[in-house]
């Protein structure tokens, strides 16, 4: 470009002749004498550099020109420093002063230099630089300081004469800088050469300057600076059509272009196959419009793209835009006719915004001097030239598109000084001229009157007074104004006024509506979303656009912004603090520098403050800031909004494509709390008063600032809207506290008091309460000691630590600075938002690295949801779903019931082409469910391997996953985010960030999708995926199969124990007759599905029904008719048909697939089209980007959030740690050697840790945690024979209930407790009078539970005294129950283990961490013999009677003895030994089906107990029996396989009905649908009972599919089974389809919820008068009385309204002579017609006459005898019972409950309602005696 600036340009000229270089300054100067408008601005600090010029240094000249305003107040000093060299001059105004400068200070190559000129002024200035070497020369703007910038792109011209140079320079000021400069050509630095694409790191010293030349174009380059420079480019000499010319122009930053522009053509090519070039740049994705003679072009411009158009006469050019660019005009140089040309020139062209009114012309001598006039419609008549109007023939040519006009003005031949100006209106100049071999162009100067040129204090301003700029005293300003919105939200003005509004759009929250110099053009829109399955809404998104940034900050992305469609951590610096964006506590905090600043808490908070500059400038919700409430509802039409929902709609932000379906107004059931009883009701309870009183407290000194009254009524508000849930009071005090604290008032802790959870801190921090509001970042280290802003409630790095976007981290982990932003070590993002390039931080130097990736075939680059990223253009997916079905890639279709391990999908090349990209290798395996193998299969596990890891998916682990064998939460992430993990609606989603992505919803269905770059390199179950259907079934080894038996066998990669590829048996496979067929088609069962009126029926056409109704018959055949099949095949395709957009009725009823049987866990519902995008812990909010279509699911109640697999209240919510989420309470060790504990309480707490003895760090059952090493087992069968934990044998006969083992001397260890006891009887299948005993019980005491097994009670166990059906489990399998052979097995989560076989033989084992800390009779486990009879106080007897005694736990009413000892135990007739012994020798045969066992367990104890108990039974078979299984049990206990030992005629087992023998029987072989849920099956087998095809084990039997029962929350019940849980607040009954329909429920008033008889119920309220002065009321309040001697009222019905329903009941008391004791003597009843007496005799008088009983008095009176008792009841009243000896009970009916008096009480609930103690029982029953009865 060639430019001269305002003022100088005689000066200039003039010396250019006084020079005398040439006669012609044309033949010298190939460049302009020229000025440039008003809008370049004045400064008085400048810095340049000099570039390198084409030519030699013959007749070189550098010069620096500086020019004064003409309103400068007097001479300007101004300093000039060069090459070590100091000028000085004074310049008057309206002048210009030269400065010759050494030749030396040209920079020469591509290198770095120390020759920046220095240019300082004591008043404001402008400044020219001038570059001149024969033949070439060019001059240029020089900016002042305070117009540079950080970020600039570069521009050089498309010249390619050989020996020349594009070339660019970047000077420093003085302070020590750092700079990147992001190639878009290939350059030679300082002898290095880099590519293009890299990058140059540049550390700039203090006034250094850098040169980067080279010969290929650097246009598009990006220079980025830590601290503001100047930047520089041109060419050495540029050339088109005629010769060359060196050009150069300091270029503007970034933030200084423009949007609106007009290019007018110039006339000097008059062929249409030549033009003059305009350049256009954009920083960011740009949409440009362009009007070319009323032809309209849109277009856009990615960052860093150069684009050139065509300026061709006469056409002007009309160019806007939505964000800023840079706009250049090249004159390509060109002949007017064969004897004359003209070479090229390069200048700005200026936005509109920055023209001016008044310009100086300077016509240069020996040209041809002209203008270009850009001026609008109305003002085209009062542009004048040298203050005369313009010549009438002047033709204006109109701007298409505008309101703009050009014309072209020849104003002088050679030399000459003009003026053009206007005497309101700024309009546009382009001085421009031509001479033979040269041409010069530029804006022209304007000399207006400019605030520009003058410098005021910040407590002034500038304003013209005349002609002449003046700084003048600013008015005082008004305090800034505060608007926020949160909550519901809640909404406060600028001026204060308080509005609810519920509207879930975007709005307008404040705008600058007066937009002008001094107050910037600003936005902040707000996004509210609805809560979950609530009607509240809050701020979910936040906008702020300024200074054409746009930020936008999301909810669900704490510590994120989002800018050019790219997330960025904070803190971010944008334009060298113009924006700046910093974490402050728990919000963003965004600040500009005219005064706006913007917090979001990304929760429910948002604060806008501003300036109080800008009162009555601004608009939209906020209100207008001019200190009047009454207007602030005003629209942007000027009126008054009729209600909130009308001024909202009215600031709604147009064109929202996510605002489609919103609504400004509540929808349906709103409530209104303006008049709610519930919210009239809160004021004097504990939420919001306790507000009060918090902010009465610790909250007490910000009263006086921030009032507490709305707060106090927000949450009223929010209360009542949320029903009355404390974390809406937890947040309003957050929002409070944070208010105060940041208006610098003192404030202390109050969520101790109002007991609210303290934040989760990441790891590596603390929380603190009042923690440093600028903390130490990787960016900025030393923050806090600079820190001004009053403390926050924060998380704070721990010592040694920085902040990283969120993460605190070591100083040397720190990451990469990127134009202002700050890049985590390891981060990778698209630097443009074409993905053409993607920036890297490398870890290793912390530097920024840069490659040209783009995206990969099969995707295609394009933003989502926000956020640009290489996105699929297309991809397939293969569905596996029922028995299974599959569905390839390529659509075939085929059924294949193998249930081994297969390989569904997988990639079987690295590429599907040579020389296209690598494809990331991945591996999806499934393994299916038998179902007995013998009715079909369904997937029980998913196993996804990728990237290195293993991510499994298991029936057995429901809701949660397996990663690299560890159980793990959801949701998770891996590989730095590459896998993400997480649950939508009921499936597992397992994502990659190649594109795979796979579905399991735990139960049949799996979904596999692949991009389409992996098209021809896929193989396994589901197809290669070459676009070719038919060939799908292809093997393993390349060919094509005969079946789909064939092809799914041989991708088989796994065998499980009994695994078949087929079904088991070719001749039984599962089939349907044509009954059955018809049956299952009709619209009863799976003919709904392709109903044309059904409730599928538009879903037809999106989804062809024909494969789900087929995979519906074939399923339902398969099982039987079985309910769950096709209502599990209607779901499978309800959810397909949502997931396709198409809305679905509902089709089930009470009686079809009813909702109730939809499985859904506590606190959450079934709904028919339900978010599948959970709200989760930690968040509050679903997943970030979660934007899927509703399907048939469930989602967590109200206030409930999704905690791994659970709905949970927040309190309840877990911890993210290194990107994993662990549940409240949990433990776990991270780094995994167990070295470290930590735990989830609301935030991670970490210490150190190791294993205890006999431990070790793994993991099991998917776990890791201190193991323990080995096991002891202790035996005890027969009669019984004890082997101990340590291998000792012995025998002890007593029959009490004895301690067999107990965990004891625990203290210090963290094992927990446990206690066995077995209790033995005498055993009568010996003898009719035995000296022997056998187990009858065993006990387990464990985790507050106790579980008793008793001796004939099959398939139930007593939990806690209640009798339950086994199989169960307590505490999410913290203690399980169930069958396993022919025992029953009690198992603890820390591996204690015990076994009964109901009969003869029990077996505890113990884990090895326990290993010298049990005692009883099974010893101490301490690898010790010789100290087994220990007693429980540690001392060791050898008297075994003894040692049993000890461990007599004491049983009352129980008579026992503790057996025999010595010579009087019974022993074994010696004659008959000999024959027993023989039948044992099967135990000890070294040949015989144990012998693999005898080196693990020795059987000689077990053949001398064998031998021993056959002969005191006289060789009973069953006896002999069940000791050999007794060892085989023992043996299959530690894995030995056992050969089969039984015959039909050598111990047969029986087996119950549809069972049969197998001497390795796996328990979960043919499990019920659900028992795998309750427990966890066993992978080793024992000898037991194997179902019979067609039954299925339901935990204890075999039994057909329809009776299988249910399996709900660890507990078995049977079909039509009801039992009420929860302390009888719910009634569940099982339902023939295996789900549980549970109903509330409660008992009635004259009932308690009990246990009775080992069942749980609802019992009826017993009055009980003992003897001896014992007293129960009915609410259960007792105690020992030392009554009168007299009658007493029991209880009456003291209903006045009902007399014929009257009864009485008095019992009289007398003290019994010999032992001084009370009791009940007498009885009597009184009806209204009716009187009876019972004496202590069970005499029964009835009005007067004794009488035989039973007797009927009444129709609803009777009188029985039961035993020692007499009952006496009256239907729907009450019934008592008397005895002498037992005393007197009564109960009532429920009908009565609220009728009744008396001694006995009122039937209340609660203990307390008569604040009865058992100190106060007698003063209690004193008034209760008997008045007409007398006293003895």
């Amino acid at each position: 470009m060639a430019t001269i600036l305002a003022y100088g340009v005689e000066e200039l000229c003039r010396r250019a002749r006084w020079w005398e270089l040439n006669i012609r300054f044309i033949d010298i100067v190939h460049g302009p004498c020229e000025r440039l408008s008003s809008a370049l601005p004045t400064g008085r600090e400048f810095a340049t550099a000099f570039m390198q010029n084409l030519y030699g240094d013959s007749d070189a000249r550098f010069m620096i020109e500086v020019s004064a305003p003409p309103s400068s107040k007097g001479s300007t000093k101004v300093k000039v420093s060069a090459m070590g060299q100091v000028f000085e001059k004074d310049v008057d105004p309206g002048k210009g002063v030269s400065f010759t400068l050494p030749d030396s200070v040209e920079m020469q190559g591509s290198t770095r230099f120390n020759k920046t000129v220095v240019i300082e002024a004591s008043q404001d200035v402008t400044v020219l630089s001038f570059n001149f070497k024969q033949d070439t020369a060019d001059t240029s703007v020089v900016y002042p300081l305070q117009e540079w910038g950080t970020e600039y792109y570069i521009f050089t011209p498309p010249s390619y004469v050989s020996g020349t140079y594009k070339e660019f320079s970047i000077t420093n000021h003085k302070e020590h800088n750092f700079a990147e400069v992001r190639l878009r050509g290939s350059v030679h630095f300082q002898g290095k050469f880099y590519r293009a694409g890299s990058k140059i790191s540049i550390k700039l010293e203090p006034f250094e300057s850098v040169q980067i030349q080279s010969e290929v174009d650097l246009s598009g380059t990006k220079v980025v600076s830590k601290l503001p420079v100047a930047v520089s480019s041109g060419h050495s000499c540029a050339q088109k059509y005629t010769f060359c010319n060196h050009v150069y122009e300091q270029l503007l930053p970034i933030r200084s272009w423009g949007k609106e522009f007009i290019i007018a053509p110039l006339p000097y090519h008059y062929s249409q196959t030549r033009h003059d070039s305009v350049y256009v740049q954009a920083f960011q994705t740009t949409y440009v419009s362009m009007n070319v003679a009323g032809n309209v072009q849109g277009f856009f411009l990615y960052a860093g793209l150069t684009v050139e158009l065509y300026s061709q006469w006469p056409n002007s050019i009309y160019l806007t835009s939505d964000k800023g660019i840079q706009v250049l005009f090249e004159f390509n140089g060109g002949p007017v006719d064969v004897q004359q040309s003209f070479d090229p020139f390069l200048m700005s062209i200026l936005p509109t915004n920055q023209y001016s009114k008044s310009y100086s012309l300077e016509g240069q001598q020996d040209f041809s001097n002209s203008v270009i006039l850009v001026a609008k419609d109305n003002d085209l008549k009062d542009v004048q030239l040298d203050m005369n109007p313009l010549p009438a023939s002047m033709e204006w040519h109109k701007v298409d598109g505008s309101d703009y006009f050009w014309a072209e003005l020849n104003y002088s031949t050679g030399a000459s000084s003009n003026q053009i100006s206007h005497p309101t209106s700024p309009i546009g100049v382009y001085s421009f001229g031509v001479a033979v071999a040269n041409g010069y162009g530029s804006p022209a100067s304007g000399n207006e009157a400019d605030c520009k040129a003058i410098k005021c204090e910040k407590d002034e301003r500038c304003e013209i007074k005349g002609t002449t700029p003046t700084c003048v005293k600013l008015p005082p300003v008004g305090k800034g104004g505060t608007c926020w919105a949160m909550g519901d939200p809640h909404y406060r003005t600028f001026d204060g006024y308080y509005f609810n509004f519920m509207g879930n759009c975007t709005y307008i929250m404040a705008k600058n509506c007066h937009i002008d110099t001094s107050h910037p053009a600003f936005e902040v829109d707000a996004q509210n979303e609805n809560r979950a399955g609530s009607k509240i809404t809050f701020v979910g998104k936040v906008q702020i656009k300024v200074y054409d940034y746009t930020i936008i900050i999301m909810r669900s992305e704490f510590g994120l912004v989002r800018m050019n469609y790219t997330l960025w951590n904070l803190p971010i610096n944008l334009d060298n603090g113009k924006v700046k964006l910093s974490l402050i506590g728990m919000s963003v905090v965004v600040e500009t520098d005219f005064g706006l600043v913007v917090q979001y808490d990304w929760k429910q908070y948002l604060d806008i403050s501003i300036s109080g500059d800008f009162a009555g400038k601004v608009c939209g919700l906020c209100g207008n800031f001019n200190s009047k409430q009454d207007d602030d509802l005003f629209t942007p039409s000027g009126e008054l909004a009729g209600s909130e929902q009308a001024l909202g709609n009215s600031w709604r932000v147009p064109g929202m494509a996510e605002d489609a379906y919103c609504r400004d107004e509540c929808v349906g059931q709103c409530k209104s709390c303006k008049s709610d009883g519930l919210f009239e009701s809160l004021m004097g309870r504990l939420f919001c008063s306790f507000l009060s009183n918090v902010m009465d407290g610790p909250l007490s000194e910000c009263s006086a600032v921030i009032g507490s009254k709305v707060f106090h009524e927000i949450c009223m508000y929010d209360v009542c809207m949320g029903e009355g849930k404390w974390h809406f009071f937890c947040n309003t005090l957050q929002v409070y506290s944070d208010a105060c604290q940041r208006a610098g008032v003192k404030v202390h802790d109050w969520r101790h008091i109002a007991h609210c959870p303290n934040p989760t801190c990441p790891e590596n921090s603390h929380y603190e309460f009042c923690g440093i509001a600028c903390p130490a970042t990787c960016e900025t280290p030393d923050a806090p000691s600079k820190c001004k802003a009053n403390c926050v409630e924060t998380c704070v790095c721990d010592n040694g630590f920085l902040l990283s976007g969120t993460k605190c981290i070591p100083k040397t982990e720190c990451g990469c600075m990127y134009e202002g932003h700050y890049v985590e070590a390891g981060a990778s993002f698209w630097v443009d938002d074409h993905c053409m390039q993607r920036g890297f931080c490398n870890p290793a130097n912390r530097q920024m690295e840069y490659n040209k990736k783009g995206c990969e075939a099969g995707y295609e680059c394009k933003v989502v949801d926000g956020l640009v990223g290489c996105h699929l253009m297309a991809y397939a997916t293969c569905r596996v779903s029922g028995d299974p079905h599959y569905k390839t890639f390529d659509g075939h279709v085929y059924n294949f019931q193998g249930t081994c391990v297969y390989q569904m999908a997988g990639t079987c090349s690295k590429s599907t082409t040579p020389g296209s990209p690598v494809l990331e290798p991945f591996d999806v395996l499934v393994q299916n469910d038998g179902h007995a193998k013998r009715v079909g299969s369904s997937t029980k596990l998913v196993e996804v391997k990728v990237y290195g890891n293993s991510i499994v998916l298991s029936k057995d682990h429901r809701g949660s996953l397996l990663i690299n064998s560890e159980l793990t939460n959801l949701p998770a992430n891996l590989n730095q985010g590459n896998v993400t993990v997480k649950l939508i609606g009921n499936f597992a989603e397992i994502e990659t960030d190649f594109g795979l992505t796979v579905y399991y919803d735990w139960n049949t269905a799996v979904y596999v999708k692949v991009p389409s770059g992996y098209a021809g390199a896929m193989c396994g179950l589901c197809g290669n995926y070459n676009l070719k259907s038919k060939d799908d079934l292809v093997m393993k080894n390349g060919r094509q199969a005969a079946s789909a038996e064939e092809m799914g066998k041989s991708w088989r990669v796994a065998e499980t124990p009994g695994c078949v590829d087929d079904c088991k048996d070719k001749n039984h496979c599962p089939d349907c007759d044509f009954t059955q067929i018809e049956k299952y088609e009709s619209n009863k069962f799976c003919g709904l599905i392709r109903d044309p009126k059904g409730p599928f029926q538009n879903c037809h056409t999106i989804v062809p029904p024909g494969g789900f109704f087929k995979d519906c018959v074939d399923d339902v055949c398969n099982n039987n008719g079985n309910l769950h099949s096709f209502c599990d095949s209607l779901h499978l395709y309800t959810i397909t048909c949502q997931q396709a957009g198409v809305e679905v009725d509902q089709w089930r009823t009470n009686d079809f697939c009813p909702k109730l049987d939809f499985k859904h866990p506590n606190n959450s519902h079934y709904e028919h089209c339900a978010g599948v995008c959970h709200i989760i812990c930690g968040v509050g909010s679903p997943p970030a980007g979660c934007k899927k279509p509703c399907q048939e699911g469930w989602v967590c109640n109200d206030e409930f959030l999704l905690s791994g697999d659970a709905c949970v209240p927040i309190e309840q919510c877990g911890c993210m740690h290194k990107d994993k989420y662990y549940k409240h309470g949990q433990i776990f060790y991270p780094h995994g050697q167990c070295q470290e504990e930590c735990t989830c309480n609301g935030t991670v707490q970490c210490q150190k840790f190791s294993c205890g003895a006999h431990e070790k760090c793994e993991v099991k059952n998917g776990i890791r945690s201190c193991q323990p090493v080995g096991k002891g087992v202790c035996s005890i069968s027969g009669d019984p024979h004890y082997n101990t934990f340590d291998n000792s044998t012995y025998d002890f006969q007593g029959t009490c209930t004895y301690t067999a083992a107990k965990a004891c001397n625990l203290n210090g260890t963290r094992l927990p407790a446990f206690s066995v006891a077995v209790e033995n009887e005498r055993w009568y299948a010996m003898t009719s009078s035995p000296k022997v005993s056998v187990a009858k019980l065993v006990s387990v005491t464990v985790y507050g539970n106790t579980l008793i097994l008793r001796k004939n009670q099959i398939g139930m166990i007593m939990l806690n005294g209640i009798m339950t059906t086994i199989p169960l489990n307590i505490n999410e399998k913290q203690v399980q129950v169930y069958q396993e052979g022919t025992y029953y097995l009690i198992l603890t989560d820390f591996g204690l283990r015990v076994t009964y076989d109901m009969i003869y033989h029990i077996t505890i084992t113990i884990p090895g961490n326990y290993r010298g800390r049990t005692c009883g009779l099974c010893g101490n486990f301490n690898d010790n013999k010789a100290d087994e009879f220990q007693l429980p106080g540690g001392k060791v007897t050898k008297d075994l009677l003894s040692f049993g005694a000890a461990w007599k736990v004491a049983v009352p009413g129980v008579v026992c003895e503790d057996g025999c000892s010595g010579d009087i135990c019974p022993k074994c007739d010696a004659s008959k030994k000999e024959v027993f012994e023989k039948d044992c020798q099967i135990l000890t045969d070294p040949q015989g089906p144990f012998a693999a066992c005898h080196n693990v367990i020795d059987p000689n104890s077990y053949y001398r107990d064998c031998v021993y108990d056959v002969c005191l039974a006289v060789g009973d078979r069953k006896v002999l029996c069940d000791s050999i299984s007794a060892y085989m049990m023992d043996c299959q206990a530690f894995g030995v396989t056992i050969l089969t030992w039984r015959t039909p005629a050598f111990c047969p087992l029986s087996c119950s009905a549809n069972s049969h023998h197998q001497i390795c029987a796996i328990t979960c072989d043919t499990p019920c649908p659900g028992l795998s849920d309750i427990i966890s099956c066993p992978t080793t087998c024992a000898e037991g009972c194997a179902c019979d095809d067609g039954y299925y084990f339901n935990g204890t039997g075999c039994i057909s599919w329809d009776k299988c029962g249910c399996f709900i929350n660890g507990r078995t019940y049977k079909i039509g089974e009801s039992v009420l849980l929860d302390n009888c607040q719910q009634l569940c009954t099982c339902t023939v389809s295996g789900h549980a329909q549970c109903v509330d429920t409660k008992c009635g008033n004259a009932e308690s919820c009990e246990i009775q008889n080992g069942l749980l119920g609802c019992f009826p309220k017993r009055c009980e008068l003992g003897t001896g002065g014992s007293f129960t009321l009915f609410n259960g309040v007792t105690g020992a009385v030392k009554p009168t001697m007299a009658a007493y009222e029991l209880v009456e019905n003291c209903d006045p309204s009902a007399p014929g329903e009257w009864f009485r009941v008095v019992a009289k008391l007398q003290e019994c002579s010999l032992t001084a004791s009370k009791s009940v003597s007498a009885l009597y009843v009184f009806f209204s017609d009716i009187m009876v007496a019972v004496t202590d005799k069970h005499e029964t008088w009835v009005n007067g006459q004794k009488v035989i009983l039973p007797v009927q008095l009444r129709k609803d009176i009777s009188v029985g005898v039961s035993g020692k008792s007499i009952h006496l009841e009256k239907k729907a009243g009450f019934r008592l019972s008397y005895s002498w000896s037992q005393g007197v009970t009564v109960t009532i009916s429920n009908d009565i409950a609220g009728k009744v008096c008396g001694v006995c009480g009122p039937l209340s609930s609660s203990k307390n309602s008569l604040e009865i103690s058992q100190e106060t029982m007698q003063e209690y029953i004193a008034p209760f005696i008997a008045q007409d009865f007398p006293t003895w």
